[in-house]
């Protein structure tokens, strides 16, 4: 399963925005739009909390995250391109994903 870090990594890598744009208080339309598909692929693919991705995203509250996944759910289910940024961050997450479990298999 993908880890809070590896899904704000990849989103960096798929959407441009840095990890630090992200988490961040930069509200350009990218960066805005960066974070709340990081806040949705992080509450699909993992356990988390509200809070604790709201941590994980610059100490953002947990209603601010609830609003970002409202807010971008129905953008992602009318947008084939945001559909396939969607399908690219769970890749390169899993990726990550594989190859912290390499490096710790290694160690």
């Amino acid at each position: 399963m993908p880890t809070l870090e590896h899904i704000r990594q990849a989103t960096s890598n798929i959407m441009g925005p840095s990890v630090e744009d992200i988490t961040g208080k930069d509200r350009d339309r990218i960066t805005l739009l960066a974070r709340r598909l990081a806040a949705f692929m992080m509450r699909q693919l993992t356990d988390a909390s509200h809070e604790e991705i709201g941590d994980a995203l610059g100490g953002r509250k947990g209603p601010a995250i609830v609003k970002a996944i409202a807010t971008v759910q129905p953008e992602i289910q009318k947008s084939a391109d945001l559909q396939e940024s969607v399908a690219a961050i769970m890749r390169v997450a899993s990726l990550g994903v594989i190859a912290s479990e390499e490096s710790n298999a290694n160690a």
